[in-house]
């Protein structure tokens, strides 16, 4: 009888287990990172290793201070402003897994009166980045559209050419911090 017992017992065990591993087992998920901390502008790329799952969908628990681009199993964060957000991966209402940031305000500043600039076109200006900590690196300056605004920098200085009517980020990074501005030519 015991016998009986222990293979009947054995039986519906490999039966379920066939019957589970059949139904795709159970969605997981696996982040590069769990915990992570950002300065305001910088971005950091997590990647899932997922199983049991072939598509996710990515959420932020604030989009105002932490900004998700998802992209099938990696996701862009961009650290918007102060705060600490959990960003999770999901397989529709089921959270897989999550990831805590923390942003603080980058030490890295441009100062402009409303955090832009306004110019005519064919006029420019110069604007000096400060870094409230020392710096080992060199500072890269970009607009995000130079047929609206061009950037010649020198180091923490940059000279900002206005060139036609629109809008446009002006972004200066180092050491891993950055900032940016608006540049608006001709809208007044």
């Amino acid at each position: 009888m015991k016998k009986r017992f222990s293979l009947l017992a054995l039986v519906v065990a490999l039966f379920t287990l066939v019957l589970f591993t059949a139904c795709g087992g159970t969605p997981a998920a696996t982040l590069n990172k769990t915990e992570l901390s950002m300065t305001v502008g910088t971005e950091f790329t997590l990647e899932a290793a997922l199983t049991n799952v072939q598509e996710v969908t990515w959420e932020s628990s604030d989009h105002k201070t932490v900004d998700v681009t998802a992209d099938g199993k990696t996701a862009v964060v961009k650290a918007l402003k102060a705060g600490t957000v959990t960003i999770s991966v999901m397989n529709g209402e089921d959270v897989l897994a999550t990831c805590e940031i923390t942003v603080a305000e980058s030490p890295l500043s441009v100062f402009l009166p409303d955090g832009k600039l306004v110019l005519r076109i064919n006029s420019s200006a110069t604007v000096k980045a400060v870094c409230l900590t020392e710096l080992n690196g060199e500072a890269v300056w970009s607009s995000s559209d130079e047929a609206i605004g061009t950037v010649e920098a020198q180091g923490m200085t940059a000279r900002v050419t206005a060139r036609k009517r629109g809008t446009c980020t002006i972004t200066v990074k180092a050491d891993g911090y950055a900032a940016s501005f608006t540049l608006m030519v001709g809208i007044v």
